[in-house]
């Protein structure tokens, strides 16, 4: 009679690491030979599609540059609406509704800015970059 070595006990141990390794295997070496070239997704799964993700299309029509100025100046002054709220809610320190203050005033200027360079290109042979006339597209649209 052969005697039973004490390795019974330790394969019990190793048995599901080695079934889930080979589960593992098996599924790699079987989307390795399977064909996705039908599918536009396996193509190149990580890009940017507007199948998925859709992109807002701007209008085709002119975009009015006098409306566009006014509706940015609005903007400007409507950036501190609700200042004070939000300092309740997030300004626990001198330091953080400093912060708010500046942000608020750098947003403000911002769209000045914008509404400013829109009045000069309607004077003038200056015109705005394909996204700043699409932020006016967008400020001056009724959606």
């Amino acid at each position: 009679m052969i005697p039973r070595l004490k390795i019974q006990p330790k394969l019990n141990k190793v048995r599901p690491a080695i079934a889930l390794c080979l589960v593992q295997i098996c599924l790699f070496f079987g989307l390795g030979i399977s064909n996705f070239s039908g599918t536009t997704a396996s193509a190149n799964p990580l890009a940017l599609t507007t199948e998925f993700y859709p992109v807002a299309q701007t209008s085709s029509q002119p975009l009015d540059l006098e409306e566009g100025s006014n509706k940015a100046d609005e903007a400007s002054q409507t950036i501190f609406e609700g200042i004070d709220t939000t300092k309740d809610w997030i300004g626990n320190r001198e330091e953080t509704n400093q912060a708010i203050e500046k942000a608020r005033e750098s947003a403000s200027d911002k769209w000045k800015s914008l509404a400013d360079k829109a009045r000069n290109s309607e004077n003038s042979d200056e015109s705005l970059s394909p996204p700043e006339g699409n932020v006016l597209k967008r400020l001056t649209s009724d959606n």
